[in-house]
């Protein structure tokens, strides 16, 4: 008898090494490291899970197994996130499903595991979000492979480098990713660009059925994937179909020193962390 029921694992890809904010994972926040923020966040989406770290780091590995959670250790030699837990990928089947290692997944097994993305740096990442993606993966009328959530941006972000603006169909499938503002609005001043458009930013979330993530190494690396470090123009360079899920609670990243000062400011004094990104 075929498998039936769907098995998800979230895969947080970790590392030490970041330009912007150095051992950026591990930073304070509120006395509790920013890693441990988005593992609880993980663990309490409601949904039946394996949370699982992948990292090249031996000092994550140690910290994460005391907090009681699962990791897998990694090569130093990505360039992505997703290119990270691509490796692990039949490490990952195996422990969701009871496999042995040394056992090559079904296809069925792919079709029917949904391995969610939750970058280390979302510590304020809604649980929610993460069993809204999951549940559209298990919606039968929509077969799509990748999901990733969106939001719009607020008018003093839009033009924002160390925010992903992406740029959508009607259909809901993304069209580009860019640190640019996009769309342009030509001939008229940046500044009123958005009273001709919505603009939408990423969350640093993506949902995959296995099948993808397995043949990640089959896909070229991109271009356009070098040249903005947006590790999901492979995909859509590649030809794959990137649905878009838009989220309307509070987005939060943290990627400069700005950010951390500002979203421990705003927890110490008791105030409200909205569009923790760049409020």
């Amino acid at each position: 008898m075929g498998l039936i029921k769907k098995k998800l694992i979230i895969a947080v890809p970790a590392r030490l090494e970041s330009d912007r904010l150095p051992n950026k994972v591990l930073k304070n926040i509120n006395g509790k490291p920013m890693l441990r923020r988005v593992l609880d966040k993980c663990s309490d989406c409601k949904v039946e899970a394996k949370v699982i770290v992948c990292t090249d780091s031996e000092e994550i590995s140690n910290l994460a197994n005391s907090w009681g959670v699962e990791v897998l250790i990694t090569s130093k030699s990505f360039s992505s996130g997703s290119e990270r837990i691509s490796s692990l990928v039949n490490e990952l089947l195996s422990i969701a499903w009871g496999l042995e290692k040394e056992i090559k997944p079904t296809q069925n097994i792919l079709d029917k595991t949904v391995i969610i993305n939750v970058q280390a740096d979302q510590p304020f990442v809604s649980p929610q979000l993460i069993k809204d993606i999951y549940n559209e993966f298990n919606n039968n009328k929509l077969r799509h492979e990748i999901l990733t959530p969106i939001y719009l941006l607020k008018e003093k972000n839009i033009h924002d480098p160390n925010i992903v603006k992406v740029v959508v169909s009607s259909t809901g499938n993304a069209l580009y990713f860019s640190r640019s503002a996009i769309p342009h609005v030509r001939g008229e001043n940046p500044a009123e660009w958005h009273k001709f458009s919505n603009y939408y930013g990423h969350i640093g979330i993506y949902g995959f059925r296995a099948n993808i993530l397995a043949n990640w190494g089959n896909m070229p690396i991109s271009q356009l994937e070098r040249m903005e470090r947006l590790e999901q123009l492979r995909l859509l360079e590649s030809g794959l179909t990137i649905k878009t899920l838009l989220f309307a609670g509070d987005v939060c990243s943290i990627d400069t020193y700005e950010d951390l000062e500002n979203v421990n400011y705003k927890i110490h004094n008791n105030k409200t962390i909205k569009d923790y990104s760049k409020n």
